[in-house]
């Protein structure tokens, strides 16, 4: 912040002298000491606030990475603390659309000014992805050092649209899928192959290294790992309906739509008049790592 807005440097600093245990207190204290009080207030106080042009925005990105209540805990604080100051700042969180987050962020609720965006298909992420392989691709054929050993039509449509299709309106499959074949150290042709599953990977290759991390984070982050796996098989390959799912796995009616509540950056939950109807698994990738013991792990079989 004291980067961004220099004229707060003073203030902040003035705040840790005051009280050098402040990292030590709770979140909501060091955000009343080092952003609320001392910076903002004072300089709207001074008036120097009209000699400045303030940056109005705050990024939260990865809100959904923080652990152990932390991530409710900072929309409750940053929530709480709008609704008893007015200052120039508008948050954007970047997050899963975790439960947690979804809930403490519920405009009824809050009494403040919120709107959600769901980056979901109806911005039609497909578009953006396809150009952004597009271009990424064409960068590696001018640029990687058999690039002029590559064929013409390479990356043909074919290829294209087998990376879109698998990239499931996420961009972190095709950027990651990009961040492989871009190796310098080996042949674009064939690691643009195995992604897209023609040819297999070898023994030390991990072409979704990243991704498989990410999926089990979440997985692992479930009360039941085991479960969680038992029921994203059981809608990819028999159903996408909840009571059918129970069933199947011998649960008790509603179990799978309250386990799935909180998974709900792999898989979404359709209603139908205000009632679960469907499941939905969000990546067309997820069943291929589910399914292959060397990316899942000790995941593979549950």
């Amino acid at each position: 912040m004291v980067k961004a807005i220099p004229a707060t440097r003073g203030f902040v600093e003035s705040a840790i002298e005051r009280d050098p245990l402040i990292f030590q207190q709770s979140l909501e204290d060091q955000y009343l000491a080092l952003v609320v009080h001392h910076p903002f207030l004072s300089l709207l106080e001074t008036g120097v606030d009209e000699q400045l042009s303030f940056p109005s925005l705050i990024i939260i990105d990865g809100l959904d990475e923080c652990t152990d209540g932390t991530r409710h805990e900072i929309v409750n604080i940053i929530l709480r603390v709008g609704r008893r100051f007015k200052l120039p700042l508008t948050f954007l969180l970047a997050s899963r659309s975790e439960q947690d987050i979804s809930l403490a962020m519920t405009p009824g609720k809050t009494g403040t000014d919120i709107t959600r965006i769901a980056l979901d298909t109806g911005y039609e992420p497909n578009d953006d992805i396809e150009r952004y392989l597009r271009d990424k691709l064409s960068e590696i054929r001018d640029t990687h050092p058999l690039g002029s050993t590559l064929p013409g039509t390479w990356p043909s449509n074919e290829h294209i649209r087998a990376l879109v299709l698998k990239s499931s309106g996420q961009f972190i499959y095709a950027a990651t899928s990009v961040k492989y074949i871009s190796s310098r150290r080996h042949r674009p042709t064939r690691r643009l192959d195995v992604v897209i599953g023609v040819v297999p990977p070898g023994p030390s290759e991990l072409p979704f290294a990243e991704l498989d991390t990410l999926y089990k984070f979440i997985i692992y982050s479930t009360d039941d790992a085991q479960l969680t796996v038992r029921l994203i098989i059981a809608i990819i390959k028999r159903s996408p309906f909840p009571t059918f799912v129970d069933l199947l796995l011998s649960l008790e009616p509603g179990s799978s739509v309250l386990h799935l509540s909180d998974l709900g950056s792999l898989v979404s939950i359709e209603e139908f008049n205000g009632h679960p109807s469907s499941f939905r698994v969000l990546h067309a990738s997820l069943y291929d790592f589910l399914t292959d013991p060397a990316r899942s792990g000790a995941l593979y079989g549950s």
